[in-house]
């Protein structure tokens, strides 16, 4: 989920209902794709004109 007003991705786990994972060296997050073969979470960041792109893990052995 983009935090656009507070420049953070935040990461949640849905099955539990949880944040799991706060991404913050972002200044204007808000279009975003996950890439599954790739464990890849690339964001754009409209604050610097960049594509941002962080490894996600695995939570609790169920994959990214």
């Amino acid at each position: 989920m983009a935090g656009e007003d507070n420049s953070v991705v935040e990461i949640l786990d849905l099955g539990a209902g949880k944040l799991v994972h706060t991404i913050t060296d972002v200044k204007a997050p808000h279009s975003m794709v996950y890439r599954a073969d790739l464990k890849k979470l690339f964001v754009v960041d409209g604050g610097t004109g960049e594509v941002k792109f962080t490894t996600l893990t695995p939570i609790n052995g169920q994959g990214a």
